[in-house]
Parts: C-alpha cells; sequence; structure tokens
C-alpha cells in the first residue's frame, strides 16, 4: 500500500466574525496550531478588511503564527 501525502489544505470562507461590524476575536484561539493564509479583498462591500486583520492579531495574541 502507498504511503499518504504528508501535507493537507482546507479553505474556510469568513463573515467577519459572529458580529459583521465586530468580529468575535475570542473564538479564534482554539486555532492557534493551525496554519493560517488570509486573504481578503479590499473592495469587499460587507466585511471591512479590518476584521480581517483583527482576526489575525487575536490569533497572533493567542500564541499563533499566521503566514
Amino acid at each position: 500500500m502507498a504511503r499518504g501525502s504528508d501535507h493537507a489544505a482546507a479553505a474556510a470562507l469568513g463573515g467577519g466574525g459572529a458580529d459583521l461590524r465586530r468580529g468575535d476575536a475570542s473564538r479564534i484561539a482554539p486555532a492557534k496550531n493551525v496554519a493560517v493564509w488570509a486573504f481578503h479583498g479590499f473592495l469587499d462591500p460587507t466585511v471591512p478588511v479590518v476584521r480581517s486583520r483583527e482576526m489575525i492579531a487575536a490569533l497572533e495574541a493567542a500564541g499563533g503564527k499566521p503566514l
């Protein structure tokens, strides 16, 4: 039997957290050991880019190391 790959990937779509005006950064801590590469379109009319930046900052504060 052939050995499987050591690599995997997943994509998650975000919506700015639980509250579109103020993301729920407290819920990101369990993902601190997950590799995260965040992308957010500057022209997003629904969720401001600052929400993604806040989530990444919260992930770093929890000990995470986003790429």
